[in-house]
């Protein structure tokens, strides 16, 4: 049965990625799918802190790297009392995204081959997939790293893991709680490492951009 399941996912990737014509109205799509399945995740993240009597004051627009994407003021939740609530309200919009996964994984299965049903369900479900991986990341300061922060208990981690190790190399007492020093040890290091990778990534990718059309703004300037 998971045979099965495998080889229509792997058709619909196809037929979705293997015509270089349709790649980038594909790209497009799949854009789009991701302004929803984002927006799908904030309204779980205020709905949640709703239920349990929190206030969202507000939800809207922003751009991250001229990217349209969503974000809703969920500072409310740190009035709960119950950690176990702060957990579900930030792990609410990942919940949300599964949820559009499984529908979009379903879709696919019940669609049949080849059909335009069957690629938009694909790209709707990579969609969801991506997403969902990007905000898991605790390296981010998106929802894996909030669920962390609710989950240990320990505020601003990014920020107190970074004094943990300042304090260590000024050789003065930590302020923070023995419990807590294992956790911030082991965050600043990962943190620093994902940061530097990203930014190199990023580098290597203009750069890359740079050498790729410069022969041309060479020649136009000459012009």
């Amino acid at each position: 049965m998971w045979l099965a399941y495998a080889t229509d996912i792997v058709s619909a990737h196809q037929q979705v990625w293997g015509d270089l014509t349709l790649a980038p109205t594909n790209l497009l799509k799949l854009g789009f799918a991701s302004m929803l399945v984002i927006f799908l995740h904030e309204l779980g993240h205020a709905f949640t802190l709703k239920h349990f009597g929190g206030i969202v004051p507000e939800i809207g627009l922003l751009f991250m790297c001229f990217m349209p994407g969503m974000y809703t003021n969920t500072s409310d939740q740190y009035c709960l009392v119950k950690r176990q609530q702060r957990m579900l309200v930030v792990a609410a919009g990942v919940i949300v995204q599964v949820v559009i996964w499984a529908l979009a994984l379903w879709l696919l299965l019940a669609s049949p081959p080849q059909s335009l049903m069957q690629q938009n369900s694909y790209l709707l479900m990579s969609a969801a997939l991506l997403t969902v991986a990007l905000n898991l990341n605790p390296l981010n300061a998106f929802d894996g790293y909030h669920l962390l922060v609710a989950m240990t208990g320990i505020n601003n981690l990014r920020k107190r893991s970074l004094e943990f190790y300042f304090d260590l190399l000024r050789r003065q007492p930590s302020p923070e709680k023995t419990s807590d020093q294992a956790i911030l040890a082991i965050y600043a290091p990962l943190s620093i490492i994902y940061t530097m990778f990203v930014l190199g990534y990023m580098l290597w990718l203009v750069g890359n951009w740079i050498w790729e059309f410069l022969p041309g703004i060479s020649a136009f300037s000459y012009f």
